[in-house]
């Protein structure tokens, strides 16, 4: 079991977890900074999920953290991932930002949702932002 920690930073779409990475990246040198959504292939978030994973066990060898930004759990759930407990510490940070300002931000990257079901999708990551993940 690795004593490097793993850290995850989720979000809704909009929360503005992809600008944060970009930050990150350049601000933290000791660690290994990704985008999950890269790795993802015909919309197999699972397989992309446990591939991180594995990379993010590797790169503890060198005794860098790995911080991965991506929707955790949904649709990435690391824990489903045999590599997952390879990580004596999950830390998991939950972007959340105004829901005008979400809103905004998908419409103007395209991913306009209206109404009904942009609130629907607000909603799912209700429960997560109560839950209170951090272990």
């Amino acid at each position: 079991m690795s004593s490097t920690p793993l850290f995850i930073v989720t979000g809704l779409s909009g929360a503005g977890k992809t600008k944060a990475s970009k930050v990150l990246r350049r601000l933290a040198q000791n660690f290994y900074v990704f985008d999950m959504d890269i790795l993802v292939e015909h919309k197999d978030f699972q397989k992309a999920a446990c591939q991180w994973l594995t990379i993010a066990r590797y790169n503890s060898i060198s005794h860098k953290a790995t911080v991965l930004f991506g929707p955790v759990p949904n649709p990435y759930n690391i824990e489903e991932c045999p590599d997952y407990k390879a990580f004596s510490t999950v830390h998991t940070a939950l972007l959340h930002c105004d829901p005008e300002d979400r809103y905004a931000r998908l419409k103007e990257r395209g991913e306009y949702l209206a109404g009904r079901e942009y609130q629907a999708d607000h909603r799912r990551g209700g429960p997560y932002i109560q839950e209170g993940r951090d272990r």
